[in-house]
């Protein structure tokens, strides 16, 4: 799936939502993220998934917290790219999780450098 990393516009009607980790903290941690409830993976540090999904649209994107789950929204316009950065912090108990959309500058440089992860893994 090198075209990932092309960048190019989704298909018509559609967004793209790039997730990705490129963290030193919790290296060894894996924490699942979705899109909607549905499964997008699970992530692992250097690693991004890249998912279709319905443009002009609200999305509910979650992911693991040390407790509960996190969630954030975010609205996708058609024909666009979304990047969103997993960061994993320290927690009571253990490593949480938490999603950030970035620029799509910043994405694009930080995930060039990572490996498309396999999609459909989660707890």
């Amino acid at each position: 799936m090198a075209f990932a990393k092309k960048f190019s516009n989704p298909p018509a009607g559609k967004a793209a939502i790039y997730f990705y980790r490129d963290s030193f903290m919790g290296q060894a941690l894996k924490r699942d993220i979705s899109i909607d409830g549905k499964c997008v993976g699970k992530t692992a540090n250097n690693m991004f998934f890249y998912s279709i999904v319905d443009g002009d649209k609200d999305h509910r994107l979650s992911t693991e917290g040390e407790t509960t789950r996190h969630d954030i929204s975010l609205f996708t316009n058609v024909g666009k790219n979304y990047f969103v950065q997993q960061q994993i912090t320290m927690g009571v108990w253990s490593a949480s999780s938490k999603l950030k959309v970035v620029s799509e500058e910043q994405g694009t440089k930080e995930i060039e450098g990572l490996k498309l992860a396999v999609s459909g893994d989660c707890s």
